[in-house]
């Protein structure tokens, strides 16, 4: 039995209740997470957990070094992320502990996306053409092999943050512009890949699918930055689409790519007009924003706390699901640029699972950076994938007709 160092964002904490954050990772679980949300955290949590508070915490050195100090006090630690940011220094934190060998080095290949499609690709797996953007020469041959739309990003981005569309000479010129400096650090280049997009989530364990789950993108993160609604749809885990991306993920995890035996995983993918499946990223994390909820209303599987029972036992036995008690659908509206008005701050329609506004009506909204900065979520319940995505529509209309936005 291990005893659990959790490391995770105070919006990842907060969507658990006290009982299931102790029933999965133990009484004897350490918490850490950023100060940013202590005032939150203290009201939902008992005082009976343990939890550190770091400033900054995404981007703090520190907070690495404090959890392998409160490591070396306990029995059996084991540092576990459940967010992007920290699964490489939770994986620092184990190698260096003992308690895994190699763990930084296989999670690397889940967080740099130029190493992880260079491997799938030499594995026989379609992804876009790609190449590294060290300087300005780099991305002008590039362009001038593969010409235009290209995507350039950081390799080790998330939340789409840094993603930028160069569709002319035009958009690279003001893309260079924006760099500070002659070399670039951290970037790739890649073609446009037209199609349709898919998101799919799940939990292995001991090596094998617990549940995998596909849903579709009914808009990209792209546009969702660009400020329209994103709505994802969930497959019937039958339909020839969504095992063959299940057989993809699958593939990716356990032959492909080095793999922890037990992990959650998030995998996007483009499917061509032709059908050809061309993978976009794969993370071991899920999905943000209602991705857990969302399964946990479909499958019936909280899909994070079940992650952490079996990282604090391993011994404990794992039930594949094979479908969901019905299908589901997630509706994450952006902010608008001006100043918010009015919003309805719930809805209790009887599809709609859960709804949360976390906007704030007074407030003047930018465009976001990261696809995590919505306004607005939801979860909808259907039978089939055509209910799902009506009701999605319907609820997004309704929202957009009772916001009010003024301009600034």
């Amino acid at each position: 039995m291990n005893n659990l160092i959790v490391l995770c964002p105070p919006k990842i904490l907060l969507q658990h209740s006290a009982s299931d954050l102790l029933a999965a990772a133990g009484e004897a679980a350490v918490f850490f997470t950023c100060a940013s949300g202590r005032d939150a955290l203290t009201r939902h949590l008992p005082e009976s957990f343990v939890v550190h508070y770091s400033e900054r915490f995404n981007d703090n050195p520190q907070v690495e070094l404090e959890v392998y100090q409160a490591a070396r006090q306990m029995d059996n630690p084991l540092v576990v992320a459940l967010a992007e940011i920290d699964l490489l220094r939770a994986a620092r934190v184990n190698d260096r502990l003992g308690v895994t060998e190699g763990c930084e080095a296989r999670v690397h290949y889940y967080r740099d996306k130029f190493l992880m499609k260079t491997r799938a690709a030499e594995s026989g797996i379609p992804v876009a053409a790609m190449s590294t953007l060290n300087h300005a020469t780099e991305l002008d041959r590039f362009i001038e092999q593969h010409g235009y739309p290209v995507v350039a990003k950081p390799r080790d981005g998330r939340g789409s943050n840094g993603v930028t569309v160069i569709r002319n000479d035009e958009d690279a010129k003001a893309y260079l512009a924006r760099q500070d400096g002659t070399s670039f650090f951290n970037l790739m280049v890649e073609t446009f890949v037209k199609g349709e997009h898919y998101q799919t989530n799940g939990l292995f364990v001991g090596g094998r699918p617990v549940l995998i789950s596909t849903s579709k993108a009914l808009s990209s993160c792209l546009d969702f930055l660009a400020g329209e609604a994103l709505g994802l749809q969930m497959l019937e885990p039958d339909s020839p689409l969504a095992q063959r991306i299940a057989s993809l993920a699958t593939r990716l995890i356990t032959e492909v790519l080095p793999s922890e035996p037990t992990m959650l995983f998030h995998l996007e993918v483009f499917v061509r007009p032709d059908g050809e499946i061309v993978l976009g990223e794969i993370a071991c994390r899920l999905g943000g924003c209602f991705v857990n909820d969302e399964h946990r209303a479909a499958w019936g599987l909280d899909l994070r706390m079940a992650y952490l029972a079996h990282m604090r036992d391993p011994e404990k036995l794992a039930v594949p699901i094979q479908r969901p008690a019905v299908l589901a659908g997630q509706l994450l509206v952006p902010p608008m640029a001006g100043k918010l008005l009015s919003a309805p701050t719930q809805c209790d329609w009887d599809y709609v699972e859960k709804y949360a506004f976390t906007g704030r009506i007074g407030e003047v909204y930018t465009p976001m950076a990261f696809t995590n900065g919505e306004i607005m979520s939801a979860i909808v319940l259907g039978r089939t994938e055509s209910e799902v995505e009506s009701r999605l529509g319907e609820l997004h209309q309704w929202f957009v007709g009772q916001a009010d936005w003024a301009p600034v």
